[in-house]
């Protein structure tokens, strides 16, 4: 299965937020096992490492973001996908390039074909 992974999922690992860490710790380990393909938007990175410096610092998160880079591929944010996002009818902007909702897939969704996007919802559960 192929899913593109959420900026908060990935946060939650690299920083082993809690509550969430074991949930997202459970989502890399089935990629690391190969039953399933993480994807990420070519801007996680980049978040990551600009808020995860301010927690771990520079060398860790920089360090993490290598290890992030080996485990996940990453998808392209083209100018066709952010200004397809802003077409759609949501809220926050920085989600709709990445985000798949009512079968509507927009962006790196829809790029690297991916059939889920696990993201935390208000039971801090990841949702399929």
């Amino acid at each position: 299965m192929r899913v593109l992974l959420d900026i908060d999922v990935v946060l939650d690992f690299v920083l082993e937020r809690k509550p969430y860490f074991k949930a997202a710790a459970e989502l890399f380990e089935l990629n690391a096992r190969e039953q399933l393909r993480g994807f990420v938007s070519r801007i996680t990175p980049i978040n990551i490492f600009y808020i995860g410096r301010k927690f771990v610092g520079a060398a860790k998160a920089r360090q993490r973001i290598s290890d992030l880079l080996v485990a996940l591929e990453v998808c392209p944010v083209t100018h066709s996908i952010l200004t397809d996002a802003l077409s759609l009818p949501f809220s926050d902007y920085e989600d709709h390039p990445t985000f798949q909702r009512n079968s509507k897939r927009s962006g790196c969704h829809r790029y690297a074909q991916c059939e889920g996007l696990p993201e935390r919802n208000a039971a801090c559960v990841y949702a399929r």
